[in-house]
């Protein structure tokens, strides 16, 4: 005699379906929507982005070396292209932050994007300009980590604050005290990164 499913029977079936298919579809998004051919660099954000960051952080201070802004600006705004490259992101950030933690991906939580944007920036020599490593909710489950720029010797509620991870690797900036997500403060365990400029 053949027997009939029962309907629980039958939901169970259902459910594990689904599970496939969810399963499936954050497998397939793990891919990045650029090339994954190592031999092909991340493009360059559009000048005009790297321009709108210069000219904002010389809006800080009249003090501050235009070149060393121009520096900056062009490394924040295309290191957080390679970055999101190199850790093959997936979107939105909560998303990626989920298989950080359960070990698919290796990288891309928020403090790995402010300790790899902060490694790579306090390489360029400066005079007139400075990062902070800032923290929102320390200790929290919602912690959050980023990165400042300032005016040298200014406090870093008067910089801009250099977020990669908030869209993903198209780098937002904001000065601080206009963020209305986060209440940032300064990192205790890390100082303000300068390099001195190199003299001839």
């Amino acid at each position: 005699m053949r027997r009939i499913p029962s309907p629980h029977n039958a939901g169970g079936s259902v459910l594990i379906l689904l599970l496939f298919a969810l399963a499936a579809t954050l497998m397939s998004g793990c891919s990045s929507p650029r090339s994954a051919s190592p031999s092909q660099p991340a493009p360059r954000a559009p000048e005009t982005v790297v321009q709108s960051l210069c000219q904002d952080i010389r809006r800080l201070s009249s003090s501050i070396n235009p070149h060393e802004a121009q520096a900056v600006a062009d490394i924040a705004v295309n290191h957080a292209l390679d970055l999101a490259d190199q850790y093959r992101v997936v979107k939105p950030a909560s998303l990626h932050n989920v298989l950080v933690n359960l070990g698919i991906k290796e990288r891309g939580l928020c403090y790995h994007w402010a300790d790899d944007m902060l490694d790579r920036l306090s390489r360029v020599p400066q005079t007139t300009l400075e990062f902070h490593r800032v923290v929102s909710n320390p200790n929290a489950r919602h912690e959050h980590n980023a990165l400042v720029v300032s005016a040298r010797h200014r406090p870093f509620e008067e910089g801009f604050l250099l977020d990669a991870w908030r869209r993903g690797g198209r780098l937002f900036w904001i000065r601080v005290p206009l963020d209305k997500h986060y209440r940032w403060e300064l990192r205790k365990d890390l100082t303000p990164s300068v390099v001195p400029a190199q003299t001839p």
